[in-house]
């Protein structure tokens, strides 16, 4: 829009990448949760743990 500004501009391409950044993070724990978490595999099983809490962690950085 002609009338914002550049720092509004600006403003609003950060937060909508962080809103894409947190969608996609959601979804890659979907991912683990479902898909990896079910494995018997005891290795791909601790892997899947690292990484839902790796995502976790970054989306609970993100809300504050």
């Amino acid at each position: 829009m002609h009338w914002q500004s550049e720092q509004e501009l600006e403003l609003l391409a950060e937060f909508r990448g962080t809103r894409r950044h947190r969608e996609e993070l959601r979804a890659d724990l979907i991912d683990f949760t479902t898909i990896f978490w079910e494995t018997t595999s005891k290795e791909q099983r601790t892997w899947a743990q690292h990484m839902i809490k790796s995502i976790e962690e970054e989306l609970y950085r993100l809300d504050d």
